[in-house]
């Protein structure tokens, strides 16, 4: 049964191969973390966006990228739908999405063998929600598995 690592330090920089984050189902990938990741792998992006033009998303949904060009260590990227509505005020994010989310997430990682994924504060930040609401909702999740989370601020 695995806890949360807190790493201190840029998410980019992690030494795991999946990184996962937080998004809105609206068609939008342009604040927070999700424009970091636009910016350095833009390929997390544009998946992000065929899949909203052609099918949408549901809160919960789980996009996992294989990057045809890794960046630094990073093979993959998660790109969770946590959010119904965006904006920089006000809660935006779902901690039930995320850790419906973050569960799909480690099934993914338990069936391709991957021992562990690097992500940030979801749903915190921009999304509204207090860490600590979100951290209640998928540290249950996380013990029952054997994959390490490692969650980076800054």
């Amino acid at each position: 049964m695995n806890k949360i690592n807190y790493i201190k330090g840029d998410i980019l920089n992690t030494k795991r191969k999946l990184i996962a984050h937080s998004c809105n189902n609206m068609g939008k990938f342009g604040a927070g973390v999700a424009l970091t990741i636009a910016r350095f792998i833009p390929q997390a992006r544009f998946a992000y966006l065929r899949e909203f033009r052609e099918a949408g998303f549901k809160l919960g949904d789980c996009q996992i990228v294989k990057l045809d060009n890794p960046y630094k260590n990073i093979k993959y990227v998660c790109n969770i739908i946590g959010q119904q509505t965006f904006g920089r005020s006000g809660i935006h994010a779902d901690a039930e999405a995320i850790a419906k989310g973050v569960e799909s997430l480690i099934l993914f990682c338990e069936s391709y063998k991957i021992d562990g994924f690097a992500t940030v504060k979801m749903g915190s930040g921009y999304g509204g929600l207090s860490w600590e609401v979100v951290e209640r909702k998928i540290l249950p999740i996380i013990s029952k598995h054997y994959v390490e989370v490692d969650v980076h601020y800054i």
